[in-house]
Order: structure tokens, then C-alpha cells, then sequence
């Protein structure tokens, strides 16, 4: 069984240092986390968290200065309910 670095080796041997890239360092975020007054949603499946908004938000002749993050991604305005849907 390979170790990852072995992987890692046979990769740059094979693709040459290419390969390897240097990740975002986290100095080019956001401000993120509890310090920078981030919630964690409950763990539960379709959780909502309100946020207020700096400004409101006009979309289609309404105007919202609330937004609702589900903890699937889902952003809403209006409410925070979360509504299944089937796609083909």
C-alpha cells in the first residue's frame, strides 16, 4: 500500500513540480468565525439563521433587510422555510 507521500513523489516525478501549488493563505479572506460575529446554524437537518442586512436588498419591486442561510446553502428572502423540490 502507497503512503501519501510516496504519491505525492511519484506525482512531481511524473507532472514535475507543477503539480504542487500553493494554497490561498487565509490573510486574503473575509474576517470569519465567532470573533467576527459568525453563528453556527444548529445541526439539524433544515436549519435557518436570520441575518440582518447592512442595506436592504430590492429584488423584483420588494425590498428585504432580511436574509434567511439554510444549513443546506439555501439563501432566501421573505422567510426562512425551507421547501423541497424535485428537479429533473
Amino acid at each position: 500500500m502507497a503512503t501519501l507521500s510516496s504519491v505525492v513523489a511519484s506525482l512531481l516525478l511524473v507532472f514535475g513540480a507543477d503539480v504542487v501549488k500553493p494554497s490561498i493563505p487565509v490573510s486574503n479572506f473575509f474576517p470569519f468565525g465567532h470573533e467576527s460575529g459568525d453563528s453556527l446554524l444548529p445541526n439539524e437537518d433544515d436549519a435557518f439563521e436570520s441575518v440582518q442586512l447592512s442595506q436592504p436588498f430590492n429584488f423584483f419591486n420588494a425590498s428585504y433587510d432580511i436574509a434567511y442561510v439554510s444549513i443546506n446553502g439555501v439563501i432566501s428572502f421573505g422567510s426562512g422555510k425551507c421547501i423541497h423540490l424535485q428537479y429533473i
